[in-house]
């Protein structure tokens, strides 16, 4: 989860820089990312909130290394919203670190 939290920061900053290169690399980054997260084992606590963020974030990064950031817009807020209620879930689990 700390890499797709990084890779949502490298890509804001490069948008709020304007740097377009940036931009598809750190796109590039996420979806990478997120398909690697994707294919861990679930973990125990809101495993469908994993599976919603890691996808959404997925396809943002896709969209955004294809150049499309009207179709990545909806796709980071709904991995945003699922992340947010993963680390929620998490939060409220003894021994969980998210």
């Amino acid at each position: 989860m700390k890499a797709l939290y990084a890779d949502t920061g490298a890509l804001s900053a490069d948008a709020s820089a304007s740097n377009p290169a940036g931009v598809t690399k750190a796109g590039r980054k996420l979806s990478s990312d997120a398909v690697a997260a994707a294919i861990l084992p679930l973990p125990p606590v809101a495993p469908g909130f994993w599976k919603a963020l890691t996808a959404h974030y997925a396809a943002a990064g896709t969209a955004i290394a294809a150049g499309n950031m009207s179709g990545a817009v909806p796709e980071l807020e709904a991995g945003s919203s699922a992340i947010s209620a993963f680390s929620a879930a998490a939060g409220k689990c003894p021994g969980t670190n998210a």
